[in-house]
């Protein structure tokens, strides 16, 4: 049981969304200063990420890429997708600070508790097992009072900010996202996706935009040469979830971002689409495999209205979805970010 998949199922009982995204250009300090274990390697707003909590961040990301197996990306690479992660979660803390958010220890306590129960063990075995692979409980705990935090200030500037309309679902259930073949057997379909993105700030100039798409054509022509996706995810994607390869996990058919739909929805298992511009950039999806899930659905009216509040919720889970990546998109673009590596 490794701490990754523990935050993991935090996330899972929280409701949040595993999709965060690095966006745009950081100022680069000067090459070759002097990286003592307690200097300064970014500063964020009014804060500071320091050598040692960016090396400490590294040995963790590094230990559970390890865990997972396969070749793990160069060091550089690690270190620079951890940095913007660090980055990206300051300007969080900022936020929830701004806006009151906080994460009391009687709420820490309870989740990590039903983290414990979830994976059936005791609270000192999940201690255990948590040192067992080199990090100290009290770092764990607030890992996990991190991911409330993220989850609670989206809960407030997104999710009660969603509403779907009854026209929505009718779309969804008529075409677009929901294949016409499944539809009339009835049926959900789930696909496992993985993403490469080169993302694009917001009001960028338009040769910004021609560069961030000519990357983007660059990585699609290596990997029909042979390049492996999860790889050159890890290497050169601006996803949050580079260090992963790419992988959105199984989804939903009717919670694949609209601007990604009807390109996703054409890809047969394997396939990699073009470009697609998007908010946040340029974006390649693989779609890994396809299934159908739940079988068919029976038919009245009591089956019908639970077809429409299924594809109701994974409407909402989509938007929410969209609305947090541009809502952070949004914060990385307005902050003041100086990298000093």
């Amino acid at each position: 049981m490794k701490p990754l998949l523990l935050v993991l199922s935090l996330a899972t009982a929280l409701g949040a969304q595993a999709q965060e995204l690095r966006f745009g250009p950081s100022t680069q300090g000067a090459p070759g200063a002097e990286h003592r274990l307690d200097s300064v390697v970014a500063v964020v707003e009014d804060d500071v990420i320091t050598r040692a909590e960016l090396d400490q961040a590294v040995r963790s990301a590094t230990a559970q890429l390890r865990a997972r197996g396969g070749q793990l990306p160069p060091p550089n690479v690690i270190e620079r997708q951890v940095l913007e992660r660090q980055i990206l979660l300051k300007l969080e803390e900022g936020a929830a600070k701004r806006s009151g958010i906080t994460v009391d220890d009687l709420a820490l306590n309870a989740t990590i508790e039903n983290i414990a129960k979830r994976n059936n063990v005791s609270l000192d075995a999940l201690r255990r097992s948590v040192e067992r692979e080199g990090f100290s409980f009290e770092r764990y705990r607030e890992e996990i009072r991190r991911e409330m935090l993220s989850a609670r200030l989206r809960q407030k500037f997104v999710d009660s900010t969603i509403q779907i309309s009854d026209q929505e679902v009718d779309l969804a259930m008529g075409h677009g996202s929901i294949t016409s073949a499944a539809a009339a057997a009835g049926e959900r379909r789930e696909l496992h996706l993985a993403q490469i993105l080169v993302a694009v700030p917001e009001n960028a100039a338009p040769e910004r935009v021609e560069q961030a798409k000519a990357k983007a054509e660059t990585i699609l022509a290596e990997l029909r040469r042979g390049g492996d996706f999860h790889q050159l995810a890890a290497a050169v994607s601006d996803a949050q979830n580079a260090l992963d390869g790419g992988d959105l996990g199984w989804r939903p058919s009717e919670q694949i971002p609209s601007a990604l739909s009807g390109v996703v929805q054409a890809l047969s298992p394997g396939q990699i689409s073009e470009p697609i511009r998007t908010p946040s950039g340029f974006v390649l999806i693989k779609l890994i495999e396809a299934r159908n899930a739940g079988g068919t659905t029976t038919s009245g009216p009591q089956a019908d209205e639970q077809k429409r509040n299924e594809v109701r919720e994974a409407l909402f889970r989509r938007k929410v979805e969209e609305e947090w990546d541009l809502w952070l998109k949004r914060l990385r673009d307005e902050a003041y970010v100086e990298i000093r590596l």
